[in-house]
């Protein structure tokens, strides 16, 4: 799989400059791509629930208790960039989590499981279509610098567009259809029997 030096050598190969061995050698190249490298990097990872980002975690609520509006505050992970659904393939009641900060506040007790997005993936687990949109985004960033010239950055951000889709649909794949949160008024109608078209419970 694609080290982040590989990443990096295939933008550098989309702007048409010279390669590196090391984000750390201090040539040219290798300083604009390493300037940009880590943000990108995770700006990609949370757009999407990418299968191979993915983490578990079970949660302890916090000691200290919000002022008001939830009972209960949990503290994220600290590689935690976005929440994921606990099964996709099952359609979950509306969550009452609300995210402020690094912590998010509900009024389920502990302990939580908690599934999520983690920045704390290694590069040589991507997925070779992720690795692939990735370094074309890091060749939009670096290309003017590199090159003096503007006219490459459009056709860089085609093929971003282009590799960054077929990433999504490789990735939607692999991971199954996700099933869209339960309606809250349907939700309160299946936890209270009563059929949905109905308020009064009669047909």
């Amino acid at each position: 799989m694609a080290s982040a030096v590989d990443i990096a050598n295939r933008a550098l190969q989309k702007v048409g400059a010279a390669r590196i061995s090391s984000l750390d050698e201090g040539t040219r190249e290798a300083n604009s791509v390493k300037a940009c490298y880590d943000m990108l990097r995770l700006a990609e990872l949370q757009t999407n629930l990418w299968t191979f980002s993915i983490k578990r975690a079970q949660l302890a609520s916090e000691s200290t208790t919000p002022l008001f509006g939830r009972t209960f505050s949990y503290l994220l992970p600290a590689d935690f960039l976005r929440s994921a659904p606990l099964d996709p393939m099952i359609a979950e009641g509306p969550s009452d989590y609300l995210f402020e900060g690094r912590k998010f506040l509900t009024d389920s007790p502990g302990p939580l499981d908690f599934r999520y997005v983690s920045s704390d993936v290694s590069d040589e687990f991507f997925d070779p279509l992720f690795a692939e949109a990735l370094a074309a985004r890091i060749a939009m960033e670096v290309v003017e610098e590199l090159t003096q010239s503007s006219g490459k950055k459009d056709t860089l951000e085609n093929a971003y567009q282009f590799h960054i889709r077929k990433a999504r649909t490789q990735n939607s794949i692999q991971s199954g259809p996700v099933q869209p949160e339960v309606d809250e008024w349907v939700y309160t109608r299946q936890l209270s029997g009563t059929p949905y078209g109905n308020p009064y419970g009669m047909f």
